[in-house]
């Protein structure tokens, strides 16, 4: 009897053993999921305080639905209008840490490779994403980055999409033209043609005037943004001129300034009698800035280009 119940005991202690066992063995494991879970999460963070150190980063997290969390923006980030009532944090070169420091960021955005502003965000341990933004695949491939990592990515995919499908519209349209010689002035001298600076290849703007039916006289040029002679400029006769102005400069009279140091010059070269190029001076920053805006972009320098197809700009 006593070694019956003995048995009983041993098999009753058994049993508690391996059901503790399992016990233990679950809670482990549902204390590793939880910090499994937890890293993961960790990982995939949203950020809620961002900073965007130029104007192409403002204007994709805003066209992202992003512009809540932003709360620093660089000097020039000017669009949307919205933009305009963050707090300022300098340039890409004379970055205000103190300020930067102050909106206590979670990730800061920069356009290129910045080493101070990399040395900084290293030192004070804040998470630095880089865009590079400075040709069409680029700035479709970085709008897909900066909607997965502000986790917007189907808006981000759509973005893109939107981009390439309206940049296909415009391509298609003008299959059967000519491409026209088109010479884009990024700065000179008013009143004179000393210091004239213009787009070589690699850059978004020469390649949206491809996409649009042109040929940008200096795309053989290796430097991205080139000083070229009053000679050479001549000597590749552009049949199209684009000279993108301010928006502070929308004077009748400064308009009709700027026309005639064009005309002057080519008239002084090739005569009264010969016609110059056509001349455009739109007032839009979308030119100038590799984002979202760069469908607005090349509608305008399709109707520039080729106004027979587009219509007059």
């Amino acid at each position: 009897m006593k070694n019956r119940l003995n048995i009983v005991v041993f098999v009753l202690l058994l049993a508690a053993g391996s059901l503790l066992s399992v016990v233990f063995s679950r809670i482990s494991m549902t204390r590793s999921n939880r910090s499994a879970g937890q890293n993961s999460t960790d990982r995939v963070t949203i950020p809620q305080r961002i900073v965007c150190m130029s104007p192409s980063i403002t204007e994709i997290v805003f066209a992202l639905g992003g512009e809540d969390r932003v709360v620093g923006v660089s000097n020039f980030c000017l669009y949307p209008p919205q933009a305009k009532k963050k707090p300022k944090l300098g340039g890409f070169l004379n970055p205000n840490f103190e300020q930067l420091i102050a909106l206590d960021p979670d990730l800061v955005i920069v356009q290129g490779v910045s080493e101070k502003i990399t040395r900084f965000c290293q030192q004070e341990d804040i998470e630095l994403l880089r865009v590079q933004v400075d040709d069409v695949e680029s700035i479709r491939n970085d709008i897909e980055v900066l909607g997965r990592k502000l986790g917007c990515p189907e808006r981000g995919k759509q973005l893109s999409f939107e981009i390439s499908r309206a940049l296909d519209d415009i391509k298609m349209r003008l299959a059967q033209c000519e491409p026209r010689k088109v010479f884009f002035s990024l700065y000179r001298t008013t009143g004179s043609m000393s210091g004239l600076t213009t787009v070589g290849a690699d850059t978004f703007i020469s390649e949206l005037i491809g996409i649009c039916g042109g040929e940008n006289i200096f795309n053989d040029v290796g430097i991205r943004y080139p000083q070229i002679s009053k000679e050479s400029l001549l000597k590749r006769a552009p049949q199209i001129i684009i000279e993108p102005i301010s928006t502070e400069n929308l004077s009748p009279q400064y308009r009709e300034q700027v026309i005639g140091d064009w005309r002057d010059f080519f008239a002084g070269f090739a005569g009264d009698s010969t016609e110059g190029p056509r001349i455009y001076l739109p007032a839009s920053e979308a030119l100038l800035i590799p984002g979202p805006r760069i469908v607005q972009a090349a509608a305008m320098l399709a109707k520039m280009i080729h106004p027979e197809v587009f219509g007059e700009l």
